[in-house]
């Protein structure tokens, strides 16, 4: 159905229908972007999005397929210039080698990202050929 937010109210709600429904704070609605790459060479740099509200990442589920043995080292950066160096989302880089459930991380040092900023990927290291790689970045809109 088709959504609005009323900000005097802090409100976001969905019209079934017939009528209009509350169907939480706006702070409680949660987004997700995924990518996903299909045989990525040895390291591997893309744009995830770019946000014009501030927003916060709650988790991230990163998952391999495909590949002998793939690993991949990797962080997610965030800054208003994609020509930027970027600040790290985690502390360290991840290094994952899951290619059934996923590695699901909830952990971060920079989950807070301002508006207008683009959030990129950014492997330093592939090895094992993976032939897919997708990562999915669920988080909310702050404003």
């Amino acid at each position: 159905g088709q959504e609005f937010y009323v900000e005097d109210e802090d409100k976001l709600y969905v019209f079934d229908g017939t009528s209009y429904l509350q169907i939480a704070q706006k702070q409680q609605v949660r987004y997700r972007q995924v990518m996903t790459a299909l045989l990525p060479g040895a390291t591997y740099n893309r744009t995830v999005l770019f946000t014009d509200t501030a927003m916060t990442i709650k988790k991230t589920c990163f998952v391999l397929k495909g590949g002998t043995s793939p690993s991949v080292t990797w962080n997610l950066k965030h800054d208003s210039s994609r020509a930027g160096t970027g600040t790290n989302v985690f502390s360290a880089d991840q290094v994952d080698t899951d290619t059934t459930t996923g590695a699901i991380d909830t952990t971060f040092s920079s989950a807070a990202i301002a508006a207008n900023k683009f959030l990129w990927f950014d492997a330093s290291t592939i090895t094992g050929a993976p032939a897919e790689m997708m990562l999915t970045v669920f988080y909310t809109d702050d404003d």
